[in-house]
């Protein structure tokens, strides 16, 4: 997919997600049958500080799952600019800033687990994709918010999985990027490995 198709599917993520405040009932008890919170890292150990460079893959991947990546309000407002052209233009920006734990991942090499939305294949690889926090998020449901979804690039091609939960491992970067003045996102990761829960 060109980078002028990644930039619209991008904005149209973004554009959907003017977020309102609500006011709803409190929720009270837990639902029967719950299933477990998917994307979430390993706890860690009893006794070891809870921030999120306490959990930490073997390989020395800190686990930062969409539960800690998503789980602050990124609110995004559209400023009105004027383009240089006759008509003016709406540009997003985020108003909301991001916790100093999250910003403290920048940089580092981090495992977070989601669902594929593949973006650019090669000889039937994925090379480059996004990694939603849930799959209902893709078509049917809700459009994600800003911090509900990674931006992936990987240094090899790797299998097509849309319909299972993969773990991406690789070095994070925490930021708004841009191009042409729109706002494309708030992470971007640079894939090194992944893990699927088939083991393929």
């Amino acid at each position: 997919m060109k980078r002028n198709n990644l930039a619209l599917l991008v904005l149209f993520l973004l554009a959907s997600c003017v977020q309102h405040e609500t006011v709803g009932q409190e929720i009270r008890g837990t639902p029967i049958g719950s299933p477990p919170a998917a994307n979430q890292a390993v706890p860690p150990p009893s006794g070891v500080s809870t921030n999120l460079a306490a959990s930490v893959t073997k390989e020395g991947y800190v686990q930062a799952g969409f539960d800690k990546l998503s789980g602050f309000p990124a609110r995004v407002v559209y400023d009105l600019v004027n383009s240089n052209s006759p008509a003016m233009s709406y540009v997003p920006r985020l108003a909301t800033p991001v916790p100093d734990d999250i910003r403290g991942l920048d940089g580092k090499k981090i495992a977070v687990g989601g669902f594929m939305l593949p973006l650019k294949m090669e000889e039937g690889r994925v090379t480059e994709f996004i990694l939603l926090k849930n799959q209902a998020m893709c078509c049917y449901g809700r459009p994600p918010n800003v911090n509900e979804w990674v931006h992936v690039k990987m240094s090899k091609g790797i299998k097509p999985s849309m319909d299972e939960t993969i773990t991406i491992l690789g070095i994070l970067h925490v930021s708004e990027y841009k191009e042409n003045s729109q706002m494309l996102g708030l992470y971007r990761l640079d894939g090194e490995k992944v893990e699927t829960a088939s083991g393929s």
